[in-house]
């Protein structure tokens, strides 16, 4: 579908070219202007459940804008079926070259029948290249055409799959399904319910466009200030550790990913400022730290040429897709919110462009901020009797005020700019004091009176419509100051929005378009540090995840049906008064991705910082752990591309966690051999992750970090990064070992496991002669991607073997045998004669 969006465009920008010049005839409001309806239908023909593509689309561009563009309202489609039934669809909104666009998915064989109509429509504005007032009527036009449907569907281009090896940005813009794995984590959506939690959207920490780590493999760490044990005079006490920042003054924030570049602020000189760090590397790519605007004259109007000079530092991030006639793309900006003034900063080099003026009108509530549908920041502001929203594309506007500049986003470098500009819509409504934005939903503006850090103040909710700021709804809630406390408020999202009561440790759900009980109450659990509940629990897939002090539980965010609860492990003497370690329901909201919840143990909230606090991740559908690693898990813990990035308070670190790339290496121990002949196969498998770069483990391991199985992970992990013990039995990895013959022939040997220092060996045999090619392929496993090498071996004929030795020939002895014993004999006996004589002398 989104190949076919994008040729859609292509074709859209060719005919825009032949169409621009019927928006500047002048008109009248008397004057009834003509309009051309047009449609297209892909493929055509099509098979039987084949999705098809109907692209809708007047000749003329609408010349008023709405908001930053115009577009024409209402087009209607009727599609009637081959057996006479007919189905309606819309009303659609035409982008501003006055396109829209629908997918279909026909069900029965023959000829369809398809018309868009154009109702016609009456413009009063501001022209949209001119900037003057405009006023017209425009006629209605339809367009008819059919659709063939048979049995064998159209054929496609194949898609590129997922990625089974190493990967890395920027991804190839051929490689539409790569969308699932590559969402960015902007931090908007931030302070949801006032405290300035930095989540990721309007209900909670979830990213649901990336894999997730299925395993604790760390791939680099990065230390951001001293951190671990003091040491020395300050002994083991409990105060004996570095300053993490803990709850109010949190080292690692907002965070924000883009692109696979890690953004975060650092708050301690003389390193303050904020960072760019490679996502997969942990390498620095640069440092912003105090940021001035050059004065320069600007053409936006509204703005003016001072310049400004500040501490930088970041709030959330932003990707905005601009769509006009002429420019189609997005671009990457970092922003930074203050209280009367924000800066814009260009993503890719920090450099600042430019700044708000006027921000937050007094008296204003502003506690959310979300994302548009092209990722324009819109921020919703309440007052006592209005509600409002504000738009930073309607703010900023284009490269000039008429002509096609109104077509280019090109923000004016060095401006500054009315912050007012942006208000979109302002609406009334009836008199709250004191009400505040709580949440966004969809369409939805969650509004209540008072605060909830004063409970006795609580005691109006209200539903706004998001769009237009009509009140949908109000319900007086209050009730008695020892029910509601902080953290009272839980996500709202599904239609609903939820509410806990402390004192009973019951969940609530209300409907958000009406204010009404859906469901409750639900009764949480009965752990009494089930109390001190999360206003940073997250909702995801339409499932509540509750976090407490004492457990996660997970509830159904529509029918109100209790899930699962999960418990931190025992902790012993460690953590007085728990039975299980605390999990930290302030400054560390759980992270959603992929099936699995990532929650950490460590209240921020209990002085200093104790033993065995953990990261866990837990499977979403059955609440049972996945995997956990020691540490203690501060700050928001943002994830993208399959990377989750955390703050390790226990050494001031962050901590990168994911599939890091692998290396298999494969030799023979002789490359020729002869027939009949062993040869022994070994190799290794290494783990390439940046980080094993800065463990200097070179002594121990020569060849490299070796990889481990999955299973010894976590005390693997433990070892290499946090200093704990070697694990004392661990294996390797599985290597699939292939032989192919030049003679297209194929040997399966089998799969051996490395041992703990990442070698592996196999014996083999050749059955014959010839060159051959050994293959070792590690698949890879949930902590590491696959690698693979290969080595030939060449086998020659067996040698000849050897015949019976014949004896050299010898010289005839001068003396044969019988002689020499003869002359023995006779020198013998006349020894014995001499000697007789001699005896007999002497007497």
């Amino acid at each position: 579908m989104e190949k076919t969006k994008n040729a859609i465009f292509i074709l859209i920008l060719l005919l825009t070219i032949s169409s621009i010049s019927l928006i500047f005839a002048p008109t009248a409001s008397a004057q009834i202007l003509a309009t051309h309806a047009y449609m297209a239908v892909s493929p055509d023909p099509a098979g039987i459940n084949q999705d098809v593509t109907i692209l809708m689309w007047l000749v003329e561009l609408s010349p008023v804008s709405a908001g930053p563009y115009g577009h024409w309202d209402n087009y209607t489609l009727q599609i009637t079926k081959p057996d006479g039934n007919t189905q309606n669809f819309g009303p659609f909104y035409s982008d501003p070259i006055g396109y829209a666009y629908s997918m279909y998915t026909p069900d029965q064989l023959g000829t369809y029948t398809l018309e868009f109509t154009f109702p016609g429509q009456h413009l009063s504005g501001t022209h949209t290249m001119f900037r003057i007032p405009y006023e017209a009527d425009y006629a209605a036009s339809s367009y008819t055409t059919t659709l063939t449907v048979q049995e064998e569907p159209a054929t496609a281009s194949p898609q590129t799959p997922l990625p089974t090896d190493y990967w890395t940005r920027p991804i190839d813009a051929q490689n539409q399904e790569w969308y699932t794995i590559s969402g960015n984590w902007l931090g908007t959506g931030y302070g949801r319910f006032g405290f300035g939690t930095s989540t990721y959207n309007g209900t909670g920490n979830y990213n649901p466009y990336t894999t997730a780590p299925k395993s604790p493999h760390i791939i680099w760490t990065k230390s951001l200030r001293f951190g671990g044990l003091i040491g020395g005079e300050y002994g083991n006490t409990p105060l004996s550790n570095y300053y993490t920042g803990k709850t109010y003054e949190m080292a690692f924030i907002p965070p924000v990913i883009i692109n696979g570049v890690l953004y975060y602020n650092q708050l301690s000189p003389p390193n303050n400022g904020f960072y760019a760090v490679d996502l997969r590397t942990g390498e620095t790519l640069w440092r912003q730290t105090i940021s001035s605007l050059a004065s320069q004259q600007s053409t936006t109007a509204g703005t003016t040429s001072s310049a400004v000079s500040f501490s930088a530092q970041i709030t959330f991030g932003q990707v905005y897709n601009y769509l006009s006639p002429n420019q189609i793309g997005a671009i990457p900006y970092l922003w930074a919110t203050g209280s009367k003034t924000w800066t814009m900063y260009d993503a890719v080099t920090g450099e600042a462009i430019l700044q708000f003026a006027n921000a937050t009108p007094t008296g204003a509530s502003t506690n959310n901020l979300v994302q548009g549908p092209n990722g324009e920041i819109l921020m919703y502001l309440i007052g006592t009797s209005w509600v409002a929203m504000w738009n930073s594309s309607l703010c900023i506007g284009n490269l000039g005020p008429t002509g096609t500049d109104a077509w280019q986003w090109r923000p004016q470098t060095g401006s500054t700019l009315d912050w007012k500009r942006g208000i979109q819509w302002n609406a009334t409504t009836p008199a709250y004091p004191g009400q505040n934005v709580l949440a966004i939903s969809g369409d939805v503006i969650l509004a209540t009176t008072g605060s909830q850090l004063v409970p006795s103040s609580w005691q109006m909710e209200m539903g706004y419509d998001a769009t237009t700021g009509e009140q949908l709804w109000a319900e007086n809630r209050t009730v008695s100051i020892n029910d509601v406390t902080l953290g009272w408020m839980g996500p709202m999202a599904d239609g609903v929005y939820t509410v806990y009561h402390r004192t009973t440790m019951d969940w609530y759900g209300y409907s958000i378009y009406t204010g009404e009980l859906v469901w409750g109450p639900v009764e949480q659990g009965t752990n009494p540090w089930g109390t001190i509940i999360a206003y940073t629990s997250s909702a995801a897939d339409g499932v509540l995840y509750a976090v407490a002090v004492d457990a996660v539980h997970a509830i159904d965010m529509t029918t109100g049906e209790k899930l699962w609860d999960f418990y931190a492990d025992p902790s012993g003497t460690d953590f007085a008064g728990f039975n299980t370690y605390p999990f930290e329901p302030w400054g560390n909201p759980p992270t959603i991705a992929d099936g699995i919840l990532f929650a950490a143990t460590g209240n921020t909230h209990c002085g200093a910082l104790y033993r065995g606090a953990e990261l866990y991740a837990v499977d979403i559908d059955s609440g049972e752990k996945i995997w956990d690693i020691n540490g203690f898990f501060l700050c928001s813990m943002p994830i993208s591309d399959g990377i989750l990035v955390a703050f390790n308070g226990y050494d001031n670190q962050i901590y990168a966690f994911g599939k890091g790339p692998s290396r298999t290496t494969v030799g023979a121990s002789s490359k020729v051999i002869a027939r009949g002949d062993t040869v022994l196969i070994e190799g290794t498998v290494t783990d390439e992750s940046a980080g094993t770069e800065q463990l200097e483990l070179e002594a121990r391991f020569p060849n490299g970090v070796p990889a481990i199985a999955d299973e010894y992970m976590t005390e693997w992990m433990e070892y290499l990064y946090m200093q704990q013990p070697c694990p004392m039995e661990v294996n390797g990895v599985p290597v699939k070992l292939e032989v192919f013959g030049e003679d297209g022939s194929y040997i399966e040997l089998g799969t051996v496991i490395s041992n703990s220092y990442g070698d592996f060996a196999y014996e083999w045999t050749p059955p014959d002669e010839g060159l051959y090619t050994i293959m070792a392929t590690f698949d890879g496993s949930d902590s590491y991607w696959r690698s693979y090498d290969a080595t030939y071996l060449s086998v020659g004929p067996a040698a000849e073997p050897s015949g019976p030795i014949d004896p050299e020939p010898t010289e005839a002895p001068l003396i044969t045998t019988e002689i020499a014993i003869i002359i023995a004999a006779v020198i013998v006996a006349l020894a014995v004669i001499v000697g007789f004589w001699i005896i007999r002398k002497r007497k």
